[in-house]
């Protein structure tokens, strides 16, 4: 987990920063595709560095975190994007975001270890076809979906719909922008809580 979670960083990282570089929508249009599929496993490596690390009683707890920090990495992201953009152009906050991660890998890579982790992994059967027939599988599948789909309202609309709908200015939107993720932020790690005292 630990390699996996350091290529996955700086693939995003990379393609974070040669989003900045683009020139053109088709070359922009491929580079967000390949930072899209260059991140798509970071949860699921979380999930086994949480599984490796955390009893069971506390694993939801730790996803809490994990899930908070991503929503309180959407609230400062405005509140640093904004001044950069205003300050240096749009292409720097790419590549300042790009660099932040690369620094991120070498601290994690230096601190993280999967050796020794106090709960090997297990292994484990999942007959795709009894998944599907799970109701409990369904519940899950719509409540992320609702989940994902409002969380992307918020990342990818909201900052465009208070600036041209509602007439705020950039500083004000990051502002205003900032507080569902902050909110966000205290409910992920709240509801860690209350799902490891439902498991106990």
């Amino acid at each position: 987990a630990a390699a996996g979670v350091t290529r996955i960083v700086l693939s995003w990282s990379g393609f974070t920063a040669l989003t900045g570089s683009m020139q053109g929508f088709v070359p922009l249009v491929a580079t967000r595709f390949l930072f899209g599929a260059g991140e798509a496993g970071a949860y699921p490596n979380m999930s086994g560095v949480v599984r490796r690390w955390f009893p069971v009683v506390e694993r939801a707890r730790a996803q809490g975190y994990i899930w908070g920090a991503s929503r309180f990495g959407g609230a400062l992201a405005p509140l640093l994007v904004v001044p950069l953009q205003a300050a240096y152009g749009w292409r720097v906050s790419f590549w300042v975001f790009g660099a932040v991660g690369v620094v991120w890998c070498a601290v994690w890579w230096m601190y993280y270890r999967d050796e020794g982790a106090p709960y090997p992994p297990e292994a484990h059967r999942a007959p795709v076809a009894g998944m599907f027939r799970s109701g409990q599988l369904w519940i899950l599948l719509g409540m992320y979906g609702s989940y994902a789909w409002g969380s992307w309202f918020f990342f990818s609309w909201l900052h465009t719909f208070l600036v041209k709908a509602r007439g705020f200015t950039e500083g004000e939107m990051a502002v205003a922008s900032s507080i569902p993720f902050l909110l966000g932020t205290a409910s992920n790690i709240a509801g860690g809580y209350v799902s490891d005292a439902s498991v106990r």
